[in-house]
Order: structure tokens, then C-alpha cells, then sequence
């Protein structure tokens, strides 16, 4: 990985092979958006890509916020809702498909949705002592999640599988009229319920890179 400077601002600028934006692409996400890096995806000496945070683009190149409100329109029809243990799984390590999920969440790359049933669970999870975060880290993820998601309220318990904890989660996907509930659990749900898919981290990232653009 070589690193240059851009003369005016003083912006780090990475380049990176393009295998390795490809491999390394939730943690290159994670320092574009927490350290404000820009990378360059270079293959066999040619740029190809540069990789940089949409609010830095919209300042730099982009004269109308409409631009980013294109992409957003684009990507409106996929709608999600992550369980438990992929939203936990996303904050315990910062490379693998929950992360990048979650940083694509955050890009408002697709349409992520939570309720408080499901938020109260995800902080019970991540509060557990196993996992070392502390309240006050949880409570910052919480704020991240808040963020991400678009809140709904379920009108009424269901009860599609033996785990009220997994009952929460499809609530939430039903009322939210969701195309996928997100899961590394996927033997504990239905495959599909009412028009609701229920697939794998690497599934759905599959999912979202065939959609159109």
C-alpha cells in the first residue's frame, strides 16, 4: 500500500492494488468514514477507482445534494433488517460481511430497519460481559445503529419460530415490509415468510453488488 498527499488539502492519499480493495474493502470503508482517507485502486499500474466518503465528494465535487439523493432513490426498494448476531458480530470485528453490511448501512447503500424490541436486544447482546464493550461503548453503538436505521413500530407479536428473541426480528421485517431479514443463523428461521427472504451475511452482500445501480 503506498501513500501520497494531495497538494491543497493534505489529504492522504492511498493506493491499493484492486485485490486488495476488493478482500479489504469493510476496513478500507471503516477509514474512509472514521479517518477520512481516500484510496486509490490501482491494477497493473492504472488507476481504476478512487474509494472516498460521500460527504467529502458532495463538498469537493458535487454541486447539488441531489446526487447523493440519486443513489439513495436507486437503492430504495432493498430493505433489510439485521439480527442480533450479525449486528453484533459487525462491532466484535471490523473485517468480514457483518461489518461491511454495516458500513453499507451506514452509506445508506440500502434501506436498514430496526425497532425497540429489537435495539433493546441488540443491547442486552452487546452488554453481555464476554464480549468486554462496556455501556458506554454499547450505548455509542446503539447511536451508530439509530443512525443507520429507519425505526418501525409492530403492531402485534408474532410467533413463526420457537425463539421469541427470532420472532422480534421478523416482526420488525414484517412491519417494515422488508425484502430480507439478514442472519448467520439461518436454521432457526423459515427460508422465506410471507414475501420476506431470510439469508446470510454473504448472501445478502451478494444481493446488494447484483442490484442496479
Amino acid at each position: 500500500m503506498r501513500s501520497t498527499k494531495t497538494a491543497k488539502t493534505r489529504t492522504v492519499l492511498r493506493i491499493v492494488p484492486a485485490l486488495t480493495a476488493r478482500t479489504r474493502l469493510g476496513q478500507i470503508l471503516k477509514r474512509v468514514r472514521q479517518n477520512k482517507e481516500r484510496f486509490v485502486a490501482d491494477r497493473r499500474g492504472e488507476p481504476q477507482a478512487v474509494i472516498m466518503g460521500v460527504e467529502e465528494y458532495l463538498k469537493t465535487f458535487a454541486k447539488q445534494v441531489s446526487v447523493l439523493e440519486e443513489v439513495r432513490h436507486a437503492r430504495r426498494m432493498i430493505r433489510a433488517v439485521l439480527d442480533t448476531n450479525v449486528a453484533v458480530s459487525a462491532h466484535l470485528s471490523s473485517q468480514g460481511a457483518a461489518a461491511l453490511i454495516l458500513d453499507l448501512a451506514m452509506a445508506q447503500y440500502f434501506r436498514c430497519f430496526i425497532s425497540e424490541p429489537l435495539l433493546e436486544e441488540y443491547v442486552e447482546v452487546l452488554g453481555r460481559a464476554q464480549f468486554g464493550l462496556g455501556e458506554q461503548k454499547t450505548a455509542r453503538v446503539m447511536r451508530r445503529f439509530r443512525r443507520a436505521a429507519n425505526l418501525v413500530v409492530p403492531p402485534k407479536s408474532l410467533r413463526i419460530t420457537a425463539d421469541p428473541d427470532d420472532n422480534i426480528v421478523m416482526e420488525c421485517a414484517l412491519q417494515a415490509r422488508a425484502d430480507f431479514v439478514v442472519t448467520g443463523n439461518i436454521r432457526h428461521f423459515p427460508p422465506r415468510f410471507q414475501d420476506i427472504r431470510v439469508i446470510a451475511p454473504r448472501q445478502f452482500l451478494t444481493v446488494l453488488a447484483s442490484s442496479p445501480a
